[in-house]
């Protein structure tokens, strides 16, 4: 070094007389969020070392409704009958729904849309159709049949 130089930022010419701190904690190459040195789980570690606690999603009945609205969709245009499980699929999407909305990312929140989607189309169908069954009905009451 040449007089009237400074060291590089954070190197010591002297450690006698200052008391020794802990190596900095390094990370590891291809693993985000892993410290070398720090003790690691398998619920994992968060960025300041504490450990998280991995919540289990809760339960729906997504899947149940989506299988529902495809059998009235399949159904009901050939027996009828089924049709009328659009509505039951209707409310069980929506429960669903409300469900994995409070909890964002959870994994049946695209399947209970699809099944609130499909259900909503096919009730709306239904809907329309019976208002026709009843002036049908009403036409032919008026006319003496």
């Amino acid at each position: 070094m040449q007089p009237g130089q400074q060291p590089p930022q954070g190197f010591q010419w002297d450690s006698a007389g200052q008391q020794q701190t802990a190596p900095a904690e390094q990370m590891l190459q291809g693993s985000p969020n892993m410290l070398q040195g720090a003790p690691q789980s398998m619920m994992g570690n968060n960025a300041y070392g504490q450990q998280q606690m991995m919540m289990q999603q809760p339960s729906t009945n997504a899947t149940a409704a989506l299988v529902i609205s495809l059998l009235s969709l399949v159904g009901g245009f050939v027996f009828f009958l089924p049709f009328f499980l659009a509505p039951v699929s209707l409310l069980m999407a929506n429960s669903s729904l409300k469900t994995t909305s409070m909890h964002p990312g959870h994994s049946d929140h695209g399947i209970a849309r699809a099944a609130q989607i499909i259900s909503g189309i096919i009730t709306g169908f239904m809907a329309v159709g019976l208002v026709i069954f009843a002036l049908f009905i009403g036409l032919l009451m008026t006319q003496g049949f």
